[in-house]
């Protein structure tokens, strides 16, 4: 990623890259959705991802960042 961040901002191109952790989506089925919850695995909402890329989106200043989105103890989704 560095090395392309390193070659597109002169054509006005930023790289960023999100990293969601565990999110409800239809890729997945309900069974197995269901025995990943018992099996301790907290989901995040499609909504977390959106918010995430509409901030790298608007904010010219970010480029080259990756963010690193998890549950944080109120189950809301955090990146780092």
């Amino acid at each position: 990623m560095r090395a392309a961040r390193r070659n597109t901002w002169e054509q006005g191109i930023r790289i960023n890259y999100v990293a969601p952790c565990w999110i409800r989506s239809a890729i997945r089925t309900k069974e197995y959705e269901k025995w990943l919850e018992d099996h301790g695995i907290d989901f995040g909402e499609q909504e977390d991802v959106a918010s995430c890329m509409m901030r790298i989106a608007s904010d010219k200043s970010v480029n080259g960042k990756p963010f690193l989105l998890h549950l944080n103890n109120n189950r809301r989704l955090t990146n780092s």
